[in-house]
């Protein structure tokens, strides 16, 4: 996902959201999600930062490796990007990796050994080089904001409690925490979007009541989530709703509102 389309009467906002997809789940499947963002202007970008396969299903890639490697596609693009917003985004477990991945950019520090990669395991090349990464001016922030989409924490598929969420947030940004009424098994409670939100407490947090963890989805992914996890009795009206409160929160940042 790329180029902005347009929508009739849709208000304009400029800026780029880089969103990381769940667990093993294609980017293509967050199309209809991501879609109305795109008619309103804002540059999508869903990276693939890892190889789906063994690997990755038997822990091979953790949230952590995710991680970092999300802050160096960030850093990477505010090379090019220096004057517009960048927003970072995730939903499921690629949540949990937003949230590790605003923490170590909030540290500014871009020494070598953050910025190594995990040891190969088979993850698809980088379509940058490490010495391309460059700090960017001091006033010129990293993040413009961060937004989670039914988040969840820890690692493994039981999770015995907050692993990223374990301490308060270390970042300040403005922050946006959408819940799933209806997350299921996919999204333990001890786990979920409700740890997020007690780690950053200043965060919007909204819960849609008729969400389900796998209704943001779109295509095969949908019909595979919602087996797995369960759902809600309408998930294109409740996919059309996170992406209203997805826009909302970019727009209000942008007004200074």
């Amino acid at each position: 996902m790329n180029a902005p389309g347009s929508t009739p009467g849709t208000s304009r906002i400029c800026g780029t959201l880089v969103f990381l997809p769940g667990f093993m789940t294609a980017p293509s499947s967050f199309r209809a999600l991501l879609t109305p963002l795109q008619d309103a202007g804002l540059e999508v970008v869903v990276p693939r930062l890892y190889r789906r396969g063994w690997r990755a299903l038997s822990g091979g890639f953790s949230p952590v490796d995710e991680a970092v490697r999300a802050r160096e596609f960030v850093t990477s693009l505010r090379t090019t990007r220096t004057s517009v917003p960048i927003w970072l985004g995730g939903h499921s477990r690629g949540g949990q990796a937003a949230w590790r991945c605003a923490e170590l950019l909030a540290t500014r520090d871009l020494g070598t050994a953050a910025l190594s990669p995990p040891a190969d395991r088979g993850e698809p090349a980088r379509a940058w080089d490490s010495g391309d990464l460059v700090s960017p001016a001091q006033d010129t922030p990293m993040l413009a904001g961060l937004i989670l989409v039914d988040p969840v924490d820890g690692a493994g598929r039981r999770p015995p409690g907050p692993d990223a969420c374990a301490r308060p947030a270390s970042f300040d940004l403005p922050t946006l925490i959408i819940g799933a009424g209806r997350g299921g098994s996919c999204a333990p409670t001890a786990v979920n979007h409700e740890v997020f939100a007690a780690a950053a407490p200043t965060a919007s947090h909204v819960v849609v009541t008729q969400l389900g963890h796998a209704d943001v989805l779109s295509g095969p992914a949908l019909r595979v989530g919602r087996a797995l996890c369960g759902g809600g009795p309408d998930p294109v009206a409740a996919r059309l709703r996170v992406s209203a409160l997805m826009l909302a929160a970019i727009v209000d940042a942008q007004s200074g509102r």
